[in-house]
């Protein structure tokens, strides 16, 4: 978003302008979460960086360690083996395993 902000010359203009841009782009999904965020100051609700970091912190919670445990040993075998061993180390990078390479060893 911050390359479109640029790259249509919103970047030099005010923080409400931004932020409207913004929104205007992200769709009406987004401006209805935006509506019921609980901001910590008026004035947040109007910085473009603050409303990308709480927008991307809504859309990317934390993660729940158990889950993510509980997926990576529940993987299926898929074919081609290249596409199942990227989802094992997709799913070992998201984990919070000690010894990650150790995870995939048979």
């Amino acid at each position: 978003m911050e390359v479109y902000l640029a790259a249509s010359g919103a970047s030099t203009k005010d923080g409400k302008i931004q932020t409207a841009i913004i929104l205007n782009c992200a769709g009406p999904q987004v401006l209805e979460v935006y509506g019921n965020i609980a901001w910590e100051s008026d004035d947040d609700k109007h910085k473009p960086d603050k409303v990308l970091e709480t927008l991307e912190n809504y859309c990317n919670p934390r993660e729940n360690e158990v889950f993510e445990s509980y997926g990576f040993w529940n993987i299926q075998y898929q074919e081609p083996f290249d596409k199942f061993l990227t989802e094992i180390k997709t799913r070992t990078a998201s984990c919070n395993f000690q010894e990650k390479e150790k995870m995939m060893d048979g």
